[in-house]
């Protein structure tokens, strides 16, 4: 009896085991099922046409004939007249429809998931000279509006994005907020950026542009360096490499390992970069967010071998739908280059149109319709003795106060009115009062028309856009209730997360708003659009190079001359 149980126990382990190997089989291998259903099939209709012929029929092809019209005819077997004739076809007719059942079962679990697997976004994409995204942000639906104007005169552009959202959440989302031009298309695939096998989806190989994209996750940056080393090691690709960064160390990491197609882009030093010019610039916020969105005039650079050789100041009238702006030559940007340089092979031509179909010539104008202006000089100079209002905090405050001391000089004087306790250096120069704005000008009755600047951020960053942007436009409000009928005129700037806060407010000249991820947004969309644009954005947006500047005529020129 212990001799049976034990061959017994040992049947049952080899059965388990066997059964165990089949079932990863069909895992690893489902179209196995289909060839093993074939298989049984046809060993039934072997078997069925052999009883037939040898209890029915005396021709073994007219046997297997028969046996096959009972498997795929089930009324077939109808006209038997013999017993066995009958019980072997029922045999057979039941087996085939057992078989066609398991094979429709089969294709239709088949069809279900490859249908699953598009639906998740887990299939490849095939395409070529597309853009690629990776990462999912709020600015990634102004980042696609814009590349879609950027190119609605192009015959197909393809966006290509890969994050770690569900493909049916992404798509929902991007139907309800983007505009695109027909050319466009935008497709989706979901996985996590930093793994071969997401990123094998996207055809990297075949792309023409990448988007690194921040998301709001812990450690991003680093995640970002991942991402770049996993696509150095296993990509040889030279495409331009767009990547949104959060703090200066990482950009130094990444330009000791990246080439020179890597375009790091710092959201938070831009941003400051920009407050700190509009403050010291009055309305210099508004022509960057309109040079940057491509509804407008924005920045191109054009080839022009043609003009090797000649004078740029003889360029300067040339066509009357282009504004000339400087020369563009091995990934620098020489704005405004003396009268007398001339032409060099390889020099692009810096330009500010209305659309790449108004750079038809560059020879369209007539020279003689112009008059020359009289220069009165240096227009830079440091602003004195100003006074600026800072209401709320701001994740990198201290960098901001930094920005805002290189346009200005030691006399200016800033307060800070803010109730979350901001993080600056010490400097005799900067109040702190540790209270809300609302409440604060309630108790003290501070006038307002003492400050030259106010700018004005939410308290608290890490609430959610529509309570910073609500707390900004409160505030706004406030200030602008305040200033009411004051004749002096005070520049006001304001941080807020979603354009359609801007839209709210009624236009006035004496504010500027700074949109940080719509800017952001504009800025990426330009460089995807032409990398080499991207020397002349980070020209203008540093301290030390290029500014533009907005300034009465007076202030420019001396007089006119023929």
């Amino acid at each position: 009896m212990k001799k049976k149980r034990e061959i017994l126990e040992a049947g049952r382990k080899e059965l388990g085991l066997l059964y165990y190997q089949i079932e990863k089989i069909f895992v690893k291998k489902p179209i196995i099922k289909i060839f093993l259903l074939f298989f049984i099939s046809i060993i039934s209709l072997l078997i069925g046409s052999l009883f037939y012929y040898y209890f029915v029929d005396t021709n073994f092809t007219t046997s297997l004939w028969n046996s096959w019209t009972f498997i795929v005819d089930a009324g077939s077997h109808v006209a038997e007249t013999q017993f066995a004739g009958k019980f072997i076809s029922i045999i057979i007719t039941v087996l085939g429809m057992l078989f066609f059942a398991t094979l429709v079962g089969l294709l239709t679990s088949g069809i279900e998931e490859t249908l699953e697997e598009l639906r998740k976004g887990r299939s490849s994409v095939v395409e070529k000279n597309h853009i690629v995204i990776l990462g999912w942000s709020d600015k990634i639906f102004s980042i696609i509006n814009q590349i879609s104007k950027a190119n609605e005169n192009e015959n197909k552009i393809v966006i290509v994005i890969l994050a770690e959202k569900e493909k049916d959440v992404m798509d929902l989302e991007l139907a309800n907020n983007t505009q695109l031009f027909r050319n466009t298309e935008v497709i989706t695939r979901t996985g996590e950026l930093f793994r071969l096998e997401a990123l094998s989806k996207v055809s990297l190989n075949e792309a023409k542009n990448l988007i690194l994209l921040d998301e709001d996750k812990e450690f991003s940056d680093n995640i970002k360096i991942r991402i770049l080393l996993t696509i150095k090691k296993y990509y040889s690709i030279n495409i331009p490499i767009i990547i949104e960064l959060r703090n200066e160390v990482t950009l130094e990491i990444i330009k000791k390992f990246s080439a020179k197609n890597i375009y790091p882009i710092n959201m938070s030093k831009t941003v400051n970069r920009l407050i700190a010019q509009s403050v010291a610039n009055p309305g210099v916020g508004n022509i960057y967010s309109k040079i940057l969105d491509f509804n407008g005039p924005s920045f191109y650079i054009i080839d022009v071998p043609q003009l090797i050789g000649q004078n740029y100041s003889n360029l300067l009238f040339k066509n009357d739908e282009i504004c000339l702006c400087g020369i563009s030559s091995e990934e620098k940007i020489n704005f405004c280059p003396n009268s007398d340089y001339k032409i060099k092979p390889h020099d692009k031509l810096v330009i500010l149109s209305d659309g790449k179909q108004n750079i038809r010539s560059i020879n369209n104008g007539n020279v003689k319709d112009y008059k020359i202006l009289k220069y009165n000089g240096n227009l830079f100079q440091l602003e004195r003795d100003k006074q600026i209002l800072i209401i709320g905090n701001h994740t990198f405050l201290n960098e901001l106060i930094k920005e805002i001391y290189e346009y200005f000089d030691s006399s200016v004087k800033i307060t800070i009115i803010s109730s979350s306790n901001p993080y600056f250096e010490n400097n005799e120069s900067i109040k702190l009062i540790n209270d809300t704005f609302e409440n604060y000008m309630k108790n003290s009755g501070m006038d307002l028309n003492i400050f030259d600047n106010i700018i004005v951020f939410s308290n608290s960053e890490k609430d959610d856009k529509f309570t910073n942007d609500s707390e900004v436009l409160v505030n706004y409000i406030y200030i602008k209730n305040h200033l009411n009928g004051q004749s002096k005129f005070i520049h006001i700037v304001a941080e807020i997360f979603d354009e359609s806060t801007e839209k709210i407010l009624t236009e006035e000249t004496n504010r500027d708003f700074i949109i940080s991820e719509d800017l952001i947004s504009k800025y990426i969309s330009t460089i995807a659009f032409n990398n080499e644009i991207y020397y002349a954005w980070e020209d203008l947006f540093s301290y030390g190079g290029n500014l533009i500047q907005v300034k009465n005529i007076a202030d420019i020129f001396q007089n006119i001359t023929s």
